[in-house]
């Protein structure tokens, strides 16, 4: 059953990114909360060998393996 929950002395700057992502979302400012919370709270801590494992994963996907002179021109892209 859904409680209620009263938050006091939000700081100004939170407030005003929870309104942000609320806008952002099209959810309201307590259903921007309630994800927010959610969120924060179920994250799940991975092993090291569970992350590699994503990495490695994502590289598969990826199907390209990069040379390091390709990474560093592509971070170079649009600075000066």
């Amino acid at each position: 059953m859904p409680v209620s929950l009263t938050i006091k002395n939000i700081p100004d700057d939170l407030y005003l990114r929870l309104k942000q992502a609320a806008e952002s979302n099209h959810r309201s400012m307590n259903g921007q909360a309630i994800v927010s919370l959610d969120g924060a709270l179920t994250k799940q801590i991975l092993s090291a060998e569970d992350w590699l494992a994503g990495v490695d994963s994502l590289r598969q996907s990826i199907g390209k393996k990069f040379k390091a002179g390709e990474i560093d021109r592509a971070k170079r892209v649009g600075r000066k």
